[in-house]
C-alpha cells in the first residue's frame, strides 16, 4: 500500500507541533517536581502568568498532580499539610497568590 501525504500537510503538522512547544514549554508544576508530571492538562489561562509568559486567555499548561483540588483545610494530616505546603511554594515561585493558583485550575 503506496500512500502519499501531500506536502502542505507535512508543513503544517510540523508547524503545529513547533507552536505549541512554544506556547506550552514550561508548566506550571510543583518546583520540587523532578520527574514528567503524570496528569497534565491543557487548558485557556483564567488569568496571566508573567512569570511563565503567559498572558490571559493563551493555553497554559498545569501538572494536576501538583494541585490536589481535595485538600480538606481543617484536617490536619500529613497529606493535607504536604498539598498545602506544595501550593504555597508554587504560588511563590510563580508570583501568584494561592487563589490565582485554584482560579487558573478551576476556570
Amino acid at each position: 500500500m503506496n500512500l502519499k501525504v501531500p506536502t502542505s500537510f507535512i508543513v503544517l503538522s510540523f508547524w503545529v507541533v513547533g507552536s505549541s512547544w512554544a506556547i506550552t514549554k514550561e508548566c506550571l508544576q510543583a518546583p520540587s517536581r523532578t520527574a514528567s508530571c503524570p496528569h497534565l492538562i491543557y487548558k485557556r489561562a483564567a488569568l496571566a502568568v508573567p512569570s511563565l509568559g503567559i498572558a490571559k486567555h493563551q493555553i497554559i499548561c498545569i501538572c494536576l498532580s501538583d494541585i490536589n483540588r481535595n485538600v480538606n483545610p481543617q484536617s490536619n494530616t500529613a497529606e493535607n499539610i504536604k498539598q498545602q505546603v506544595s501550593i504555597q511554594r508554587m504560588a511563590i515561585n510563580y508570583g501568584l497568590s494561592e487563589e490565582e493558583i485554584v482560579k487558573l485550575v478551576k476556570n
